[in-house]
């Protein structure tokens, strides 16, 4: 039942005078508009934890991915102290992805403790229950925001493989720790500081390292 069709039920009850179902009416309006926000507070607050936990998983394949490149490298030639430097950091960051993942993990599990009911949250979990149409979704959200569906590279179609779900082919779309996304703005950049009149230009990215990590472990 809609809150209109409640307030045209409010209304008409009052012109004939029945005060006390129409307080009634009210009542029960407010309710439902009360588990309407609730229901909405959740999802959104639920969805931004995912949203979270897929920039953890990012950004650990994406450093892992650059912590590799540079061991590799370190046998060809001695790293630079700067690089050297950048090497720890990246290390350490990866040692406190762990307890930030901990973290995720346990607000998410409080999250699906206070799961409200009713017919907000069915219609909710109906809409996710349909990948397709999820996913095309968020597919053209990433494409609005400059990720990998703007792009050729594929990588929003290949599974997402971590050691923090071994069991599972995650399917995602890009966050700010997409390592490709990451990797095309830098030659973005470094094309525009050297030909500025191409900067307004599309192009198809180039990969910056011909063997990484993320490439194998995305792979089926």
């Amino acid at each position: 039942m809609s809150m209109f069709l409640l307030h045209i039920i409010e209304d008409s009850l009052h012109r004939v005078h029945f005060d006390s179902l129409a307080t009634r009416v009210r009542h029960l309006e407010l309710r439902i508009r009360s588990s309407k926000w609730h229901a909405l507070d959740w999802q959104k607050r639920y969805q931004k934890e995912e949203y979270n936990g897929i920039y953890i998983l990012q950004r650990e394949l994406y450093l892992n991915d650059e912590v590799s490149w540079y061991l590799e490298e370190a046998k060809e030639h001695p790293l630079t102290n700067e690089e050297h430097q950048q090497l720890r950091d990246w290390e350490a960051e990866l040692d406190e992805l762990d307890l930030v993942w901990l973290r995720h993990q346990r607000v998410l599990s409080q999250l699906l403790r206070e799961k409200p009911r009713g017919l907000f949250m069915k219609r909710w979990e109906m809409k996710r229950q349909d990948p397709n149409k999820q996913w095309t979704r968020e597919s053209y959200q990433c494409l609005d925001k400059g990720g990998c569906c703007e792009r050729n590279c594929g990588c929003c179609a290949r599974p997402m493989v971590t050691h923090r779900l071994p069991e599972l082919y995650v399917y995602v779309h890009c966050t700010e720790a997409c390592g490709c996304c990451i990797r095309f703005q830098e030659e973005e950049e470094a094309r525009r500081s050297t030909h500025p009149r191409e900067g307004f230009k599309q192009t198809v990215p180039v990969s910056v390292r011909e063997d990484t990590t993320s490439d194998s472990e995305l792979s089926t």
